[in-house]
């Protein structure tokens, strides 16, 4: 099986750490970036680049590259992280194994939770008197931080448009697949597997970065709002389930 992790970055020394990270424990690794040509060039992944002319939030850009890695490069399995989140403790094909054989047709969605965590630090805004907490985003066991997601589920997930709603920037889209896939019978919620993720929201996590701050003042309070929403109107226009977890097939409703 071809297994695939991806992610967007704007930072090309954490990225290629990371991409040995995962490259040594057996995965391809893809990533998207607006950085200019220059800075591309040193990036390392395992294909090349996904090129954004303008970087509109995590979710449409998971999209995209989780579509085109089915396509093109023909991925069984995509692992959705980013730059700071590392592999769990097992080699990518023993789990590509185990998902096969959870999910037989593709159409399933795995999220590792072992670690739980949830986010408690604070930090600085653009003002020196703001300050930016994730106050209502879910312990890391109860959304898909960093979901396993079969080739059919990206393919067929949201009217066709990628596994993720993309009235999402940056935040919560993460919640809406949780929800949906575990109203679908189709979330495997891994209690022995840990993605461990170095977020500046997370207790002893990194500062956060200009480009984080940007991101969270653009859009934590606006996608929260939407997820709230959708929530409310039982997030129309998702996959929702025919069967259980024993049939393991979908449909889309619009």
């Amino acid at each position: 099986m071809i297994v695939f992790v991806a992610w967007p970055t704007a930072a090309v020394f954490k990225s290629n750490n990371n991409v040995a990270r995962w490259q040594n424990a057996g995965y391809k690794v893809a990533v998207a970036t607006d950085l200019p040509r220059t800075a591309i060039k040193s990036l390392d992944a395992s294909v090349p680049p996904l090129i954004i002319k303008k970087y509109e939030g995590y979710f449409k850009c998971m999209n995209a590259i989780t579509k085109a890695l089915v396509m093109t490069y023909r991925a069984d399995i995509v692992v959705c992280a980013g730059d700071s989140i590392h592999p769990p403790a097992y080699k990518a094909h023993d789990l590509a194994s185990a998902f096969a054989a959870k999910f037989n047709n593709g159409f399933g969605v795995m999220q590792p939770v072992q670690g739980s965590w949830s986010s408690e630090r604070a930090q600085t805004g653009t003002q020196a008197w703001s300050t930016h907490r994730m106050h209502q985003t879910r312990p890391t066991h109860e959304r898909c931080e960093s979901p396993w997601l079969g080739r059919t589920f990206i393919t067929e997930a949201n009217s066709g448009m990628g596994p993720y709603c993309e009235k999402y920037d940056q935040y919560f889209g993460d919640h809406e697949l949780h929800d949906v896939a575990q109203e679908m019978g189709c979330l495997w919620k891994h209690p022995n597997l840990a993605q461990p993720n170095q977020h500046w929201s997370k207790a002893g996590g990194p500062d956060i970065a200009d480009y984080q701050i940007k991101n969270f003042e653009r859009s934590y309070e606006k996608d929260l709002a939407m997820y709230r929403a959708r929530k409310n109107s039982q997030f129309p226009a998702a996959v929702v389930a025919d069967m259980g977890l024993g049939a393991n097939t979908g449909r889309i409703i619009t």
